[in-house]
Order: structure tokens, then sequence, then C-alpha cells
């Protein structure tokens, strides 16, 4: 078979494929996003209290938001489904 060519049956089936594949991966893209806005409150309560403690050291509010926001999202990667997963994240934040 040459190179860059597929078969009859990849030609018939495997654009099928393809064709749902976006549609499913934009809808789990738009309930990711959900999921990790629905805990807007926990990041900026987060964010306000490690202000408030080490603002001195700290370049701005605006770095330190964003840097919570991404270990949330790491949290929430690594959360297997035992317990309360808000308390995981206030756990996995706290001592991240």
């Amino acid at each position: 078979m040459q190179q860059g060519k597929q078969n009859p049956f990849e030609e018939q089936f495997g654009q099928e494929e393809q064709d749902q594949q976006p549609a499913a991966k934009s809808e789990d893209i738009r309930k990711w996003h959900e999921k990790v806005l629905s805990y807007k409150n926990l990041v900026r309560r987060w964010t306000a209290y490690f202000w408030g403690i080490n603002k001195a050291f700290l370049y701005s509010y605006e770095d330190l938001e964003q840097t919570i926001w991404y270990i949330l999202m790491v949290g929430l990667k690594e959360f297997d489904g035992r317990g309360d997963e808000e308390q995981f994240l206030n756990w996995y934040i706290r001592n991240k």
C-alpha cells in the first residue's frame, strides 16, 4: 500500500470517527471548564489568604491567583474519586 493513501475500509469508516471526535472533545473541554470554574470561590479564598501572609515576598496578586488556578487544575487531575473533592483540593492547594 502506498504511503498517505488509506485503504477503502479506512476511507469509509475512518472519516466517521474523525467527524465525531471534535464534537465529543469539545463537549469534554466544556465540562472540564465548568468543573474548574465551579471552584472560583475556593481559588479566591486561597489567593486572599496567601496574599495576606506573603505579600511582601510576592510579585503580584494576579500571578498568585494564576498559580493557584494551575495548582487546582493539577489537583483535579490527581483526584482519584475517593472522599470529598473540595476537601481534597483544599488540602492539595494548602500543601503545594
